[in-house]
């Protein structure tokens, strides 16, 4: 996740520099190319956030298109990058999450759910991230059938929460009861830590981690009143939860493929 401000702030520039790279990308000899056409998918895939962010949906789609077109084109030549199969799944994953907030924001559900069942067929798959999808187009059952197993849901999901609770508000309130009981042990834990320590630095410490499990369960009471409503617009939350692709450019760096100097620099 970009710092949205930050992008939205600088988008033109950003736009640009994209630009720059698509240009500079093209003119490396064709072999390079081949290797790490992977990065194309990269940078088309920023370019349609840039153009999300700027609110001009049909260049936002063009170029997610473009990104998994030249992502199908990695898939076809696999055996000749510099990074994995798994990789390019995750790519192919995060795109379609992204054309799903687009999507979204163009108040376009049909195509969000074609979006959807695409994204539910990719092997990096995160059911998590599928019942916060249904949770943003109002399908608060479909979200509530995907959450209801899992061991842990992170408070910073409101929409999945808001959903749950629209649903089925007394399995919200065990949640937040067990998390409650949770941090009441853990602080237990630590007073007594606390007072059987002699060592100054650590009581520091200890002390800390008492104050932050003290606040995380007095947040829990406040939290379990303002649940039922979203705590972000849905224009926020597709906007910014946008998947950015990001390459380490060290040269030389095994992991990544890099060159080793920069005759081919992008």
């Amino acid at each position: 996740m970009a710092n949205i401000v930050s992008v939205e702030n600088n988008s033109d520039l950003i736009i640009e520099l994209h630009k720059k790279s698509l240009e500079k990308f093209k003119s490396l000899p064709k072999n390079c190319q081949q290797s790490h056409c992977y990065e194309l998918v990269y940078i088309y895939n920023n370019l349609a956030n840039l153009y999300t962010l700027n609110f001009d949906y049909r260049l936002a789609s063009r170029y997610y298109d473009d990104a998994l077109s030249e992502l199908y084109d990695c898939y076809l030549n696999k055996d000749n990058l510099s990074i994995d199969s798994n990789q390019l799944d995750e790519c192919q994953y995060r795109i379609n999450l992204n054309k799903i907030y687009l999507y979204l924001l163009m108040d376009d559900k049909k195509k969000a759910k074609i979006s959807l069942e695409t994204a539910r067929q990719c092997k990096n798959c995160d059911m998590l991230d599928i019942a916060h999808m249904y949770a943003l187009m109002g399908e608060s059952r479909k979200c509530y059938d995907l959450c209801k197993y899992e061991n842990y849901i992170d408070t910073s999901f409101s929409w999945i929460w808001s959903a749950i609770c629209n649903v089925d508000p007394d399995f919200l309130y065990s949640q937040i009861d067990g998390d409650k009981k949770q941090a009441q042990e853990i602080i237990l834990d630590y007073q007594q830590e606390l007072e059987c320590c002699n060592d100054e630095k650590r009581k520091l410490k200890i002390q800390e981690h008492i104050d932050y499990h003290t606040n995380r369960l007095e947040g829990l009471d406040i939290w379990k009143y303002h649940i039922s409503i979203p705590s972000t617009s849905l224009e926020m939350e597709c906007r910014s939860n946008l998947h950015y692709f990001y390459k380490c450019y060290l040269f030389g760096c095994e992991s990544c493929g890099n060159l080793i100097e920069d005759n081919f620099m992008l």
